[in-house]
């Protein structure tokens, strides 16, 4: 929903409900408030837990390439998607690195400019804690914030969409 819409929104709600918000994650805003339309009324329900807010779509990521078979084809298929997504105006709202997907944001990766660039453009890049320290990528990280289970699995649970490719 476009910052427009949340105005809208805001401008229509304030006067039967004045403390109505909307929480602005990635390309939209969604409602901190349940707004349920019995016959012509409006009733607002806050929404209080974290957990029953609903954000965009979830990447994720568990191996350095697309797919099985030829090794260095599939980190290209990888880079090219990653590429396209950074030019996407409607980016997701966290890539989530695990297993050996973690190591396409270490120094030295050839994609790591597209991992880069989506950090940039907004994108929360979270790369699996334990997993980065299994292949000792901890002095190497360069493209992604390192996470743990409990937010990767929050952040999982929360997202409106997760793909995994």
């Amino acid at each position: 929903m476009g910052r427009a819409w949340k105005h809208l929104l805001s401008w229509v709600l304030s006067p039967v409900y004045p403390s109505a918000r909307f929480l602005a994650t990635g390309n939209r805003a969604v409602p901190i408030y349940t707004c349920i339309f019995p016959g012509f009324g409006l009733n607002c329900v806050e929404k209080t837990k974290q957990e029953d807010r609903y954000m965009g779509t979830i990447i994720v990521i568990n191996n350095e390439g697309f797919g099985q078979g030829d090794a260095e084809l599939g980190r290209k298929l990888l880079g090219a998607f990653l590429r396209k997504l950074w030019v996407r105006q409607d980016k997701p709202e966290a890539i989530i690195l695990y297993n050996g997907g973690v190591k396409i944001a270490a120094r030295g990766s050839d994609i790591l400019d597209a991992v880069k660039g989506l950090e940039s453009a907004g994108v929360d890049i979270l790369a699996c804690g334990t997993c980065v320290e299994h292949f000792g990528l901890q002095d190497s990280m360069a493209g992604a914030r390192i996470s743990n289970m409990e937010e990767i699995s929050n952040r999982m649970m929360t997202a409106e969409k997760v793909v995994t490719v």
